[in-house]
């Protein structure tokens, strides 16, 4: 009954978005989009909380339907009043929940999107570059939402613009980011236990052992094999973080078989490729890069204080400074693909550690640059064998133990040595031979959000757009 509703209100949505494009095109009219046709869009005003969240103001979004493409294609909207409508905010606006559909189907075929909206002024103030992030995603997939899948690891995503928004649309997929993902699976997997015997510590042990096992292990190696994906294309993400990835699924091998669950990469706007030496950020031009702070690797601060000084220098200098001099401050670059093995390195060690919600040790904040700004020295001090552990220790105190050939692994990538971190190839094979069963098998059904029509859907993160 619950899908029968869902398939209902996505029909009503794409009937009343056809409905109104009719208008906006007329009878006689081509069916290829032009901006005639977009200057005759109607907009709803939101209010949203600006520059820093502290600036508040007033931006335009599209209201019922926007023509997308110049294939007849047309994206139909939610009401703004609909809790369902606006699914995340980003620096520039928000991302909407909105249906694609080409026009000469009638509404009948469609496909769920993510429609990311973004002021044009927002864009001014904030410095950001769509044109990279545009260029970055076509460098992966080709542009289109009818285009075929070049990896599962990357989503399907066309791009469109009038005269107060630039729009981004990728495919939705219902499951949520990495990071939701998992306080879901956790959530399942204490349900499970609940009816059980055991006592309340013991219970949460085995929540955390079967969540490293059918959750952590398998899904990891599937991170590091779309990290592969976008090296092998020139692309260094440069922003890894669970936020940034999503969690999609397929169906097994055989016809009745459950779900697998593999990583997909989203968010490109701090990405960058890689130049002539395999370098990034180096030069004049490259903006500077955007990241978290907890997964943001040592290089990668590095270049933003070199970054930072080089402008400084720019600003007091200006024409009076020579060539040579400009030259020796501007930023050297460093290696991206590196970086992203430092990124996702950090993102394994919350992902192993993130079932061991234990009294005094909580294992889903362990990774924390606010709450425990010594996460990484407190993990290398326990499992590197060539170091003393401390006493008082978190791991040894709380029994906590981690595959020794994962922990090897971890440790390489959260090094400071970038040569030692080796390349992308390199980490998913030793990772596939050591867990290569774990990889992969099929994970049980952790009670994710069903699709919402009859195209199945993986995940999407919208809170870090």
């Amino acid at each position: 009954m619950a899908d029968d509703r869902k398939a209902w209100s996505a029909s009503m949505l794409t009937f009343r978005g056809y409905t109104r494009l009719m208008k906006m095109l007329g009878d006689d009219e081509h069916k290829h989009l032009d901006n005639e046709r977009l200057a005759k869009l109607e907009y709803v005003s939101v209010r949203h909380s600006g520059l820093n969240c502290a600036n508040p103001t007033v931006i335009a979004m599209p209201a019922i339907c926007l023509p997308f493409d110049r294939l007849g294609g047309a994206i139909a909207l939610r009401d703004y009043n609909d809790v369902q409508a606006i699914i995340g905010r980003c620096r520039c606006g928000y991302v909407c929940q909105a249906y694609y559909f080409p026009r000469d189907k009638y509404g009948n075929s469609r496909t769920a999107i993510a429609l990311k909206v973004m002021d044009k002024d927002l864009i001014a103030i904030e410095r950001d570059d769509t044109d990279n992030e545009v260029r970055i995603m076509a460098q992966l997939q080709p542009h289109g939402m009818q285009t075929p899948l070049a990896s599962k690891h990357v989503l399907r995503w066309d791009r469109a613009r009038c005269e107060k928004n630039d729009y981004i649309a990728t495919e939705y997929v219902a499951n949520g980011s990495l990071s939701s993902f998992m306080r879901r699976a956790y959530e399942s997997l204490l349900k499970k236990y609940a009816q059980s015997t055991l006592l309340p510590l013991d219970v949460r042990r085995s929540v955390a052992h079967e969540f490293l096992a059918t959750v952590a292990l398998p899904l990891y190696g599937s991170i590091l094999q779309g990290l592969v994906y976008l090296h092998t294309q020139g692309v260094c993400h440069l922003d890894i973080d669970p936020y940034n990835i999503a969690v999609g699924r397929e169906h097994g091998p055989e016809p009745a078989s459950p779900y697998r669950y593999f990583a997909t990469y989203i968010d490109f706007g701090s990405s960058q490729i890689l130049d002539g030496r395999l370098l990034v950020g180096a030069g004049r031009e490259n903006p500077a890069i955007k990241a978290k702070i907890t997964y943001r690797s040592p290089e990668l601060k590095t270049n933003a204080q070199e970054r930072t000084s080089y402008i400084n220098f720019v600003k007091k200098n200006r024409g009076a400074m020579s060539l040579q001099a400009e030259r020796e401050k501007m930023p050297k670059g460093f290696d991206g693909r590196a970086s992203d093995l430092y990124s996702v390195g950090v993102v394994g060690i919350e992902l192993l550690l993130y079932g061991y919600q234990l009294p005094g040790f909580l294992g889903s904040a362990f990774v924390s640059t606010s709450s425990n700004p010594k996460w990484r020295d407190f993990f290398i001090d326990h499992f590197d064998k060539s170091v003393v552990c401390p006493t008082p220790c978190l791991f040894c105190d709380h029994h906590i133990t981690l595959p020794e050939s994962a922990v090897q692994i971890l440790l390489r990538l959260v090094g400071t040595d970038v040569k030692a971190r080796g390349f992308a190839d390199q980490i998913a094979l030793a990772w596939l031979a050591a867990h290569g069963d774990k990889t992969d098998t099929t994970a049980p059904y952790y009670g994710v959000a069903t699709a919402m029509d009859d195209v199945d859907m993986a995940s999407h993160s919208a809170s870090s757009a």
